[in-house]
Formats: structure tokens, sequence, C-alpha cells
């Protein structure tokens, strides 16, 4: 499960750092790598969607991609650097 510090990691990258780190989370959970980019173009939606995210929105969303996509997110995540 994501808790609330990670979204709060996530949402103190920089906008490039934010948009590799979505991007390669999504494809690792087998998002199209154009329908991706395509998507990331807006940094400053992509906040906003986050910032307006619950934990449990967010733990929602990723019990549906599966637990070893999931665990892959998760790891991508911690991964950035603060």
């Amino acid at each position: 499960m994501i808790d609330s510090s990670e979204i709060k990691k996530l949402l103190s990258l920089s906008d490039n750092e934010l948009r590799k780190t979505v991007s390669d989370a999504a494809l690792a959970a087998g998002a199209d790598k154009y329908v991706t980019a395509n998507l990331l173009s807006d940094v400053k939606r992509l906040r906003t969607m986050l910032e307006s995210l619950t934990t449990e929105q967010m733990n929602a969303i990723i019990e549906n991609i599966g637990e070893q996509t999931a665990e892959e997110i998760k790891r991508r995540i911690n991964e950035t650097r603060l």
C-alpha cells in the first residue's frame, strides 16, 4: 500500500522527476508509452490530480492493477531521491 508520505514525496519532485517517476510506474503497470507521454505532458494537471487523491483512493487504484505491479510502482516511488 502507498501512504501519504509517499504521495508527498512524489509531489515534492521537480516536474521532470515527477514526470519520469510516474511514467516509469505507468509503463511498469503495462501502460502504452505513447498514451502515457501524452497524459504526462500537463504536469500541473498531474500534480492537481495527485494532490486531490486520498491515500484510500490511491490504494484502491493500485489494488486493481495487481500485487506484483503495485510493488514495482511502490519500489519506483521509493527510489526517487529527495
